[in-house]
């Protein structure tokens, strides 16, 4: 792969780009705990047990455990196999905590966390057809059609292969990050709060350390910039930009819906995700 893989996002990453110093001790406190909190109840809501999740993601029942109690952050790498396997994006670790501002952009809602964990497990069949059953269920037109800017959801195969490589990936979209900006390695190295010989491990996709959850949220804060952007070009980047722009498409036929309707929408949502595994169970 070329050094300069944004080049073709040059622009949109130039106006996100907006480097600022902050103060990561605020922002982190109870950060650990948070996450912990949020993990978990992002596992009962898939209905998997610990040693389930454990398994999905490639770790020890231990080290999951870990993550749960707030001792410790899951890495970047097998975060995003875990938002592969389940739908739901990283940010909802850290809702409720400091870095809520960066997502205010974004459909990251405790409150749609069911209906992020169907959109986010399906096909685009599938999400076609529950489009229409919601607009239908609502008693609400379409809205215009999804724009994908040309996107393709990706097979569950084509992202796994990708992912056991997610350092390389990573370690090619920082250097290219820096390239397409114009900026040295010890420039973001300040900006994040760590040496610079951290950062080009970071860049070299060294075994220790690795590029963890914080260091994402740290890097979006500090630049502006979607860590998203640094798996610009893969099957991965492509699954993680349609779950957001479908739940932005989903929460416009939301509008207006009466709080009390959410509940008993949340249980739909979750009798046709059984009702989806029961089917593809029945395929394999």
């Amino acid at each position: 792969m070329s050094n300069n893989k944004l080049e073709p996002v040059r622009e949109q990453i130039l106006a996100q780009f907006s480097p600022r110093e902050v103060n990561f001790a605020e922002l982190e406190v109870g950060l650990d705990q948070l996450y912990g909190s949020n993990l978990k109840r992002s596992r009962l809501a898939l209905g998997w047990s610990q040693e389930k999740t454990a398994a999905e993601i490639g770790v020890s029942l231990s080290q999951y455990r870990k993550y749960e109690s707030g001792s410790d952050y899951a890495r970047m790498g097998t975060t995003a196999r875990y938002m592969m396997r389940t739908g739901v994006p990283f940010q909802y670790f850290f809702l409720g905590g400091g870095y809520d501002y960066l997502f205010s952009s974004l459909t990251i809602r405790a409150d749609l966390l069911q209906m992020q964990i169907f959109v986010g497990q399906s096909n685009d069949r599938e999400f076609n057809h529950f489009v229409h059953l919601l607009s239908e269920m609502l008693e609400v037109p379409l809205p215009t059609p999804l724009d994908t800017d040309g996107l393709i959801w990706p097979s569950r195969q084509e992202v796994a292969a990708e992912i056991d490589g997610y350092y390389a990936m990573v370690a090619e979209g920082l250097r290219s990050f820096r390239d397409v900006l114009h900026i040295p390695q010890d420039m973001v190295a300040d900006l994040l709060g760590i040496a610079s010989s951290t950062m080009g491990n970071y860049e070299r996709a060294s075994n220790e350390p690795h590029f963890n959850v914080i260091m994402a949220l740290r890097l979006w804060a500090a630049t502006g910039v979607n860590p998203l952007w640094l798996t610009y070009g893969s099957h991965f980047f492509n699954m993680r930009m349609l779950q957001h722009k479908r739940m932005e498409y989903l929460c416009q036929m939301l509008h207006g819906l009466p709080v009390p309707a959410l509940p008993n929408l949340t249980q739909a949502v979750v009798a046709l995700g059984t009702l989806r595994a029961d089917v593809r169970g029945s395929r394999s």
